[in-house]
């Protein structure tokens, strides 16, 4: 999207959404098709982890998804080789990301162990298979990415898929179909703004409207984040930019989740107001609590159809029964493995059977005890720091429009999140400290700018 964009004062002019990445840290510029694929690997990784596709499913041996199997295989020996190595250890700004990831990663193994030691339950160890390979994914991020065009060249891939899920959406809005992926039995309960039943659903390349949403937002973001900016700067809008913003703002829309519409304006608000150049957590932590409790109690006083139950509702119900098994077992709020409360629980209280709580924060602490809980929200409140503080006069208008769309989808997905079950959803966990990692190099690189400014 950005044309004519300036980089150590050259300029450089071309069709990329976010940046043109041919000139960055003083590197002369390569031809397009060469940039990308020098980057092959990247660019992969990225692909994987937004295509969710899990292999071995339904078989006798545990399933997997590309993302696992790319993050072991490929991510995993570089880090190992990275730490093994005789040249310097991550950077400051990395080593302070990770050491509270490490530490979140190590507790939640230690539950699964003492799970199946003491309660012969693998539910557990199930649940952080899918988490732990954030690990090596972060760690490798942070050893890939060098510049700031690289970010750019992913936040670009991440846009292309959002466009292609949002052309197969409208086209399954149109014509009730094709459907690349199965939908789920819960997908018949689906309401669409109106509070009525969704006959022809919207899902893109997910299992559910909510799924796709969850995917869409950071793209969305984006794109809205860029428009806002040449309103700002240039005062007209480029007419793709507004073509962008409408087609993934269309199948947000059609994907029919409130939830994310709320969260998306939550996020973006928050990042053209004043409050953009907020370094305080609270304030952020305020907003989302504030947000949460707002529709939590819209949706408690909301009266459901006799046919179509209250969405709200059946999850607050999950939620309180999520907290009986943690006040009724102590074992569940130190450790974890409450699974199996809330599947027998939930039936007889929300009219539903759910092996969760239906919230990414209250099942950490469902599946690994509210130790697991305080490191994923210390996780979050570093990740906010680290990124608040980077000295943006250094940065040039698209590294700062980059930050801060990362930031702002953050944000909103810190509060979305709360709304669905994705604590061990390996696309949603990939998707989130993708954008984490993303955010924390180009704070990193922000700062290194700032220290040659200084010296020069």
């Amino acid at each position: 999207m950005v044309n004519g964009a300036r980089v150590n004062g050259v300029r450089v002019n071309g069709a990329s959404l976010l940046e043109r990445p041919a000139v960055a840290m003083g590197r002369r510029p390569v031809g397009l098709v060469a940039g990308w694929l020098a980057e092959w690997d990247l660019l992969i990784l990225v692909a994987v982890i937004l295509a969710d596709i899990r292999l071995f499913q339904g078989s006798s041996v545990s399933s997997f998804t590309l993302f696992e199997i790319v993050t072991w295989l490929y991510c995993c020996p570089v880090v190992i080789g990275r730490l093994a190595g005789t040249g310097p250890w991550y950077p400051p700004v990395y080593a302070g990301f990770l050491r509270p990831l490490a530490a979140y990663v190590a507790w939640i193994l230690f539950a699964s162990v003492t799970a199946i030691a003491t309660r012969g339950d693998s539910a557990v160890l199930q649940s952080a298979k899918n988490i732990v390979p954030v690990l090596p994914l972060v760690g490798f991020l942070f050893i890939r990415i060098r510049r700031t065009g690289t970010v750019a060249k992913i936040a670009n891939l991440y846009i292309f898929y959002c466009l292609a899920a949002a052309v197969i959406g409208i086209v399954q809005f149109r014509l009730d179909g094709p459907y690349l992926r199965a939908p789920i039995e819960n997908n018949e309960f689906k309401v669409d703004l109106a509070g009525d039943l969704v006959t022809n659903l919207v899902l893109g390349f997910s299992a559910t409207p909510n799924e796709l949403a969850v995917i869409i937002l950071p793209g969305l973001m984006f794109c809205a984040m860029k428009l806002v900016d040449e309103i700002r700067v240039d005062r007209f809008p480029r007419l793709v930019t507004l073509a962008y913003c409408g087609l993934c703002g269309t199948v947000f829309v059609l994907a029919q989740s409130r939830g994310a519409m709320a969260w998306f304006a939550l996020g973006f608000a928050f990042m053209v107001a004043p409050t953009a150049r907020s370094r305080s957590f609270l304030l952020k932590l305020g907003l989302v609590c504030g947000m949460i409790a707002l529709l939590v109690g819209i949706g408690l006083h909301a009266t459901p159809s006799a046919e179509i139950d209250n969405t709200v509702q059946v999850r607050y119900l999950l939620w309180q029964t999520a907290l009986e098994a943690m006040t009724h077992d102590l074992y569940v709020a130190l450790l974890g493995d409450g699974s199996k409360y809330v599947t027998l629980w939930s039936s007889q209280e929300a009219g539903w059977e759910f092996p969760d709580s239906h919230n990414g924060w209250i099942d950490q602490a469902l599946f690994f005890g509210v130790p697991a809980f305080l490191l994923y929200l210390v996780i979050w409140r570093r990740f906010f720091a680290i990124c608040d503080a980077a000295p943006a006069r250094f940065m040039t208008r698209h590294e700062r429009l980059l930050l801060d769309s990362l930031r702002a989808s953050l944000l909103a997905l810190m509060g979305l999140t709360f709304f669905e079950p994705v604590a061990d959803a390996p696309y949603a966990i990939g998707m989130v400290f993708l954008l984490m990692a993303c955010g924390v190099v180009m704070a990193q690189l922000a700062g290194r700018a700032a220290v040659v400014r200084r010296c020069g």
